[in-house]
């Protein structure tokens, strides 16, 4: 027995140990030799698809709004069902169809400019010459309604290494 328990004390230490190992950083092929990393500023691209809460209020694609309230809330599901959930669907994406027209091309904010202008402080990265093996980064305003009173601004970053 006790040389079972003594077994399976290094098996664990050596499971332990063996998970400390890590795989390789994703984005670790952008980084020099002096350190430094590289990075290719990208918009979403034309074929990234709204949904009924979310829509772009810019043709740059990176000022994304969303509108969490409206329609006639859970009581409308649990009323009327299935037929219910539907229709409340449908005022939520007519609210926030009218609120992004509204809002559309009224926020002069150039994301791009402002999140390079930002990166120029930050040590160890440097804008690509050519976008093959450096990481995209994609600067995006959020804008979302709260309520018909409050509004919440965000900055977002999405980063991909394709």
């Amino acid at each position: 027995m006790k040389q079972f328990a003594k077994l399976s004390l290094v098996l664990g230490i050596l499971l332990a140990l063996s998970s400390c190992a890590t795989a390789p950083v994703p984005f670790e092929s952008a980084r020099q030799a002096n350190g430094s990393m590289k990075y290719s500023l990208v918009t979403f691209p034309e074929t990234y698809e709204n949904d009924e809460l979310r829509r772009f209020l810019d043709d740059k694609h990176s000022i994304l709004y969303m509108q969490n309230q409206g329609g006639g809330g859970v009581a409308v599901g649990l009323l009327f069902g299935a037929l219910g959930a539907l229709a409340n669907a449908e005022m939520i994406k007519k609210q926030t169809t009218q609120d992004a027209e509204a809002l559309k091309g009224k926020l002069a904010v150039d994301v791009n400019q402002l999140f390079e202008t930002a990166l120029t402080s930050v040590t160890g990265l440097a804008p690509a010459q050519s976008d093959a093996v450096a990481p995209h980064f994609t600067p995006v305003l959020f804008v979302e309604k709260i309520d018909d009173d409050h509004i919440r601004f965000a900055s977002l970053l999405y980063v991909a290494n394709e």
